[in-house]
């Protein structure tokens, strides 16, 4: 098996499987620890408000787009936190 992304968990999606690149907001997805990928939308705790399965991450055109559906959280500030992190480059 190949480096494990920054989240310390090998990426488990369906791109690898038919030979595919995964999306950025896959990888996005995947390097936040407990993030899970189904289809074309990503879950995992949000890094601003610590709830489980509250942060979206979704296909946007230039970027991953994320969204707190629990508290509302600001968008640039996740992505601030996001980027500190060393999750998204």
């Amino acid at each position: 098996m190949s480096e494990l992304p920054a989240g310390g968990r090998p990426f488990l999606s369906s791109a690898f499987i038919v030979g595919a690149q995964a999306s950025a907001a896959e990888k996005l997805t995947h390097a936040i620890p407990g993030g899970t990928w189904h289809r074309q939308l990503g879950r995992c705790t949000c890094p601003i408000c610590g709830r489980s399965r509250s942060l979206l991450i979704e296909h946007g055109n230039r970027a991953p787009l994320v969204t707190c559906i629990t508290t509302g959280c600001s968008s640039r500030e996740i992505i601030r936190i996001v980027r500190a992190r060393g999750w998204l480059a």
